[in-house]
């Protein structure tokens, strides 16, 4: 699931949950480091949705900074 800081992609990964569905979260954030970018509101959210997961969940915070570096570049 991409997982954004709106209300709608938390709500469909707990409706994809309720049917039965493993889901991993992936968020792309605009700082270097997960640090930098304050991805604590993402986390809060994956633990809230980790709750209804009869598996445990993984949460990939991926820095879109180098990428938009290399196309610059």
């Amino acid at each position: 699931v991409l997982l954004s800081g709106g209300i709608d992609s938390p709500v469909a990964a707990w409706m994809l949950m309720r049917r039965g569905s493993r889901c991993d979260f992936v968020h792309f954030h605009s700082g270097r480091t997960p640090e930098e970018a304050d991805t604590g509101k993402i986390e809060d959210l994956a633990a809230l949705l980790a709750r209804w997961s009869p598996v445990p969940l993984h949460l990939y915070l991926v820095p879109v900074v180098p990428y938009e570096m290399r196309a610059i570049g």
